[in-house]
């Protein structure tokens, strides 16, 4: 089995799932947080597993790519080593910004 075989196994779920991975939840007195889907943290538990993390993603992008870009209009267009590098940052970021 290759190493990506079952990350790659989540195309069918975001292809239909869009932006529908998590809900919002509101519990006074804690801040909103998102509850994600089993199969969004799956996800992101199946990236942790593979060689796909970079940890050089932000001097990677800020060196790459202009600032305050939306780097989802970077992604068909990508090689290997950005696509690594959004997916990091997307995976990483959200701890520091709820949702994304």
């Amino acid at each position: 089995m290759h190493q990506y075989d079952k990350v790659l196994s989540y195309i069918d779920f975001f292809s239909t799932a869009g932006e529908e991975v998590g809900t919002l939840v509101h519990k006074p007195p804690d801040f909103p947080y998102v509850n994600y889907s089993p199969e969004m943290n799956s996800f992101i538990h199946e990236v942790y597993e593979t060689d796909l993390m970079d940890t050089e993603y932000l001097p990677y992008l800020e060196s790459h790519l202009p600032r305050d870009v939306n780097l989802a209009d970077y992604i068909e267009n990508a090689d290997l080593r950005l696509l690594r590098a959004i997916l990091t940052y997307y995976v990483r970021q959200e701890r520091f910004q709820e949702g994304l």
